[in-house]
């Protein structure tokens, strides 16, 4: 399977009543994705809870998602997730670093012709001074 997506409240579920365990899910998947209150369970309520396996590249859960191998009265399941080792240095590449020299780039105010206004100031603080520069070096 390439891609798992539940959502809507969608479940996968091996639950167990009375004094049953929980039983065991399986998942291998490329990604898998847990959307809008869906749930993958194994859980039990007098028994164990069960066992889930995910072996995935990639799992994305929203908040309101949940993933669980619970007893209420017995002993807690076990959740595995298994994702790729990824040696994230190997993809780390070091780029030149040069300051930029501002000085002349930057100007503390400047006026404008509009209307019938003479001038106008600009006012800039330090935080949007920044988030303009990239458009003052075109």
């Amino acid at each position: 399977m390439q891609q798992l997506q539940l959502r809507d409240g969608s479940f996968i579920s091996t639950e167990a009543g009375g004094t049953g365990n929980g039983g065991n899910v399986t998942i291998n998947t490329e990604t898998i994705a847990l959307l809008q209150n869906s749930q993958i369970t194994a859980n039990a309520i007098a028994g164990n809870g069960g066992s889930i396996q995910i072996t995935t590249r990639g799992i994305f859960p929203s908040a309101s998602s949940r993933i669980t191998a619970s007893s209420q009265l017995g002993v807690n399941g076990i959740v595995q997730i298994t994702t790729p080792k990824v040696d994230s240095a190997a993809a780390v590449v070091e780029l030149a670093y040069e300051p930029l020299e501002t000085s002349d780039r930057i100007v503390a105010s400047c006026s404008l012709a509009v209307g019938y206004l003479s001038k106008v100031n600009l006012s800039v603080d330090r935080q949007r001074a920044l988030n303009l520069l990239p458009l003052l070096l075109t």
